[in-house]
């Protein structure tokens, strides 16, 4: 018996079990266990094996008549199941599981890239732009009507941001009027944080931190420590641990990150 087979098998008799579990039972990066989820699903009819980031990993029967989402039900009630509602959209999904977005939202997410470059979408940047301009995005924002779960998510982040933008520029602006001194009020420094789509944006530390290096280290030192994570990390490194894909991937995210943020590019 190969090793897919006795993969798909354990996982019939012990739904729920853990990648991490059978990665080191098999001695598998996490990249390797991937390409042999995909390739048991290949061969897999109407049923397909499924990832749940808490309760492990599940046979789940599909019918294609459902939407192509998945929900957990919890242990006792069956583990984890496909979605009972009916598909509405041409992904095969229902509201709450739909990838689709909304063509009004990705229109303005696009235009909100034009305005702020490579940078997130958080208060920090949304406040350079002008108040005229926070007011427009905001009045065009509210008028998006969301189609799924995921737009509803992603319109109220972004409404976040751009409501504390707002605030924030127009009590500047009467500050300006009234000829007072400009200093942000603490309130208004907590909200700008509390309101960030990524609670990390204010600090590039824990991107030094993935490459095991000083927040002041210097390109070339960045560079060197990202070349020696890649030797140990990359799935097709040949070393003694077979590499780790999803490691690699997040040293190339942060180094990726680093060089933006410190415009090294």
């Amino acid at each position: 018996m190969d090793v897919e087979e006795t993969i798909f098998g354990l996982i019939r008799e012990r739904p729920g079990i853990a990648k991490d579990v059978l990665a080191k039972a098999f001695c598998l990066s996490d990249y390797r266990l991937n390409r042999v989820f995909r390739h048991i699903n290949r061969n897999l009819n109407l049923r397909s094996i499924e990832k749940d980031p808490e309760n492990g990993l599940w046979v789940v029967d599909i019918n294609p008549e459902r939407c192509l989402g998945y929900e957990w039900l919890g242990a006792d009630s069956g583990g984890l199941q496909q979605c009972s509602q009916a598909p509405a959209f041409n992904d095969g999904r229902c509201y709450k599981h739909s990838e689709v977005e909304s063509p009004e939202l990705t229109a303005f997410k696009r235009r909100l890239a034009h305005l702020l470059g490579p940078c997130d979408p958080n208060p920090r940047y949304v406040t350079q732009l002008s108040l005229f301009v926070v007011e427009e995005l905001f009045q065009t924002l509210r008028r998006i009507s969301p189609i799924t779960q995921k737009d509803f998510d992603e319109r109220m982040k972004l409404l976040k941001v751009i409501i504390s933008s707002r605030a924030w520029l127009r009590w500047k602006e009467q500050m300006r009027k009234r000829g007072t001194e400009t200093r942000v009020p603490p309130e208004f420094e907590h909200r700008h944080r509390a309101s960030s789509v990524n609670t990390f944006e204010f600090s590039i530390r824990k991107y030094f931190a993935v490459l095991e290096i000083s927040p002041d280290a210097t390109k070339e030192e960045t560079l060197k420590a990202w070349k020696r994570l890649a030797r140990i990390h990359h799935p097709d490194a040949g070393t003694q641990t077979g590499g780790d894909g999803e490691k690699m991937k997040e040293i190339n995210f942060a180094k990726d990150r680093i060089f933006r943020l410190r415009r090294w590019d």
